[in-house]
């Protein structure tokens, strides 16, 4: 039997935060990338990203372009998260 993140739970309860995972698992993404792809308003994924900002499974980054630009990837905590919900079967 595969061990649980303790985090788990949390992240499958909600259908957007496993998109949010599953979509920066890939590569860092902004909040408009994603809720673009993924049919969501803006407010709701950057609702999201907030409280996996306070879970300490992602965390953000500002461009060097001349238009700065919010870009979001996962912590070391949210690539194990990431890991785990792969070896469950949930990506």
């Amino acid at each position: 039997m595969k061990k649980i993140h303790s985090l788990t739970p949390y992240i499958v309860s909600g259908k957007l935060r496993m998109i949010i995972i599953n979509y920066l698992n890939i590569s860092p993404k902004t909040p408009s990338w994603i809720a673009k792809d993924s049919s969501k308003s803006i407010q709701s994924v950057s609702r999201v990203l907030k409280g996996l900002l306070e879970k300490k499974l992602v965390e953000r980054h500002l461009s060097n372009a001349k238009i700065k630009a919010k870009f979001y990837s996962l912590t070391e905590e949210g690539e194990k998260l990431a890991k785990n919900l792969e070896e469950l079967g949930y990506f």
